[in-house]
């Protein structure tokens, strides 16, 4: 009885073991300053749960779980309530070049090869359909994409698509400008020497000035 007492107490004297940080894996810009919505991606690290995702050095990361990112902070403290193996929904913003294609043209404009249907949000179209081939197939683009604007310009409308469109040369290309859900699911944040610059800002390396 003395012994398990002893043994008893033993454990209690060790240190707790703090649970694995969950990590996304991304680098961040640091200029969610209120000039633009969301926070910059500068890096996405080699086998990270953000690049299994598909999130890319460049987006925009606008939203987890519906609830909007303002700043670097904003996505410490939603990651801080979260756990590795948590499957969080996320929203990014991001710029596709599409190379157009003279043999694809309506009304002598050039077109993506997209069926449209309105957007999950106001002035966006919602892309339901991507045809084999297409100049946006070619580019990645795909069904669930939320289609914002053509070359800068907003396309809350098929009208004001066509009009992007018919600016733009058949042998050139177009910058459209999506907003696509991914879902990432979080890993344990890497200790010691392995440890990489996680999720912080790197305000020297900015990707939106």
């Amino acid at each position: 009885m003395v012994a398990l007492s002893l043994i008893g107490s033993l454990l209690l004297a060790l240190p707790a073991q703090a649970a694995p940080q969950a990590w996304m894996g991304v680098a961040l810009s640091g200029d969610g300053d209120g000039h633009a919505p969301g926070v910059g991606i500068v890096e996405v690290f080699e086998g990270s749960p953000a690049q299994d995702a598909g999130l890319r050095a460049g987006d925009r990361l606008m939203s987890i779980d519906e609830r909007p990112l303002g700043s670097y902070e904003d996505l410490v403290e939603r990651l801080s309530h979260e756990r590795p193996g948590t499957r969080l929904s996320v929203w990014v913003r991001r710029d596709v070049a599409v190379r157009l294609d003279p043999a694809r043209v309506a009304d002598g404009r050039p077109v993506l090869g997209v069926m449209l249907a309105d957007g999950e949000h106001e002035g966006m179209l919602t892309i339901t359909r991507v045809l084999e081939g297409s100049p946006a197939e070619r580019a990645g683009l795909r069904a669930g994409d939320q289609l914002r604007s053509i070359d800068g310009r907003s396309t809350p409308t098929v009208a004001r698509l066509k009009q992007g469109l018919a600016r733009r040369d058949p042998e050139g290309s177009a910058l459209a400008g999506i907003s696509r859900r991914l879902t990432v699911e979080l890993g344990a944040k890497p200790g010691g020497d392995r440890q990489p610059r996680a999720e912080r800002p790197e305000r020297a390396e900015r990707t939106e000035r």
